[in-house]
């Protein structure tokens, strides 16, 4: 792959964006050419990670969004006519600028609508595909969905896999996948959160008022109280399953008073009604040590697994 020097980088999600901020890094650092394509599947969340991680994108894709009716502009929540929608958009804009570039290699990430879309472009324009974090196996088709059957996929068209584990290695080995095309390279997650913890440390050391609000709050409770983080998002958890969730969450606040709840909660207006609605009502000493945030920067979030003592997700 040395002589590699045009690289189509496709995301368009926040995992996709912390993760592979440093593989575009090293890329540069390499004197090759990242180019890269930001598809617009997040669109405010997917700023303040670029800011972060120093990055400006070459080309940001427009999606229309889809009716109000079937969810959010970040997030399509419908099983059928929102996903189609969005997919399709993705395949033929990704596409038409493809067309246009002169390319040696495209790098997708992970299991994202984005990513199955820019490795079906890239396969009809004959590029070879790197697919970076190959390799994840639920094994169950529809759990994630649909990001199980998009990794799966993905792997049908990718000439180099990048696994994070011996385990992702032997997934593709057992689905045919010649070995001299899977390099097990680690997670690039490692790097993302390295830079993040810097980031924040370097603002802790400035003024008081660099310092994010959240984190002030919260940290004299770390004295006495040990920190629970609840993040709930996934399609298969919506609606009657995050209630379930939320009320769990209030009876072991209500049986454990020692402890103090953050739960950072998704945009999505699904997650938010289901949320809001089952922990509206509680008595004031358990509403009292339950934070309920808007979505948390790369950084703050880091903190919060540092300090945690307990993660509940389904992420």
């Amino acid at each position: 792959m040395s002589n590699l020097k045009k690289i189509l980088m496709v995301m368009g999600t926040r995992p996709e964006i912390i993760k592979m901020a440093p593989v575009y890094h090293q890329l540069k650092k390499n004197n090759m050419q990242p180019i890269l394509l930001h598809t617009g599947q997040h669109t405010t969340m997917a700023t303040v990670l670029y800011d972060l991680f120093d990055i400006v994108p070459d080309v940001t894709i427009d999606l229309t969004r889809v009716p109000a009716e079937l969810g959010r502009e970040d997030f399509p929540i419908t099983k059928s006519c929102g996903l189609a929608s969005q997919s399709s958009q993705l395949l033929q804009k990704v596409s038409d600028i493809m067309a246009c570039v002169d390319l040696s290699l495209v790098l997708v990430h992970g299991d994202t609508s984005t990513a199955l879309a820019a490795a079906m472009a890239s396969f009809y324009q004959q590029c070879p595909i790197g697919h970076v974090e190959a390799g994840l196996r639920s094994h169950s088709e529809y759990n994630p969905f649909p990001e199980e059957m998009n990794r799966v996929l993905i792997a049908r068209m990718a000439r180099w896999h990048f696994t994070p584990t011996a385990t992702t290695r032997q997934n593709l080995l057992a689905e045919g996948i010649p070995d001299s095309h899977i390099h097990v390279v680690g997670n690039s997650i490692v790097e993302a959160a390295q830079f993040g913890a810097a980031k924040l440390a370097a603002k802790q050391r400035g003024k008081v008022s660099d310092t994010p609000d959240l984190i002030d709050r919260l940290t004299p409770q770390l004295a006495d109280k040990k920190m629970v983080m609840v993040t709930v998002h996934r399609r298969e958890n919506q609606e009657i399953n995050i209630t379930l969730i939320a009320q769990a969450v209030a009876d072991m606040m209500h049986k454990h008073p020692n402890i103090f709840v953050v739960w950072p909660v998704h945009p999505n207006p699904v997650v938010q009604k289901a949320v809001h609605g089952a922990l509206s009502d509680l008595p004031e000493t358990i509403a009292n040590r339950l934070y309920l945030t808007e979505p948390l920067d790369y950084p703050v979030l880091l903190w919060m697994l540092k300090h945690a003592w307990l993660i509940l997700t389904d992420s």
